[in-house]
């Protein structure tokens, strides 16, 4: 159970990430 929820930990922060970077692009482009 411990892996699988750093599994989740760890893809929550990378969608965070890319979500983030999804939006500077987006204003830099506009």
């Amino acid at each position: 159970m411990q892996s699988l929820q750093q599994l989740w930990l760890l893809i929550g922060h990378t969608y965070s990430t890319f979500e983030c970077s999804i939006h500077i692009l987006y204003v830099h482009n506009t």
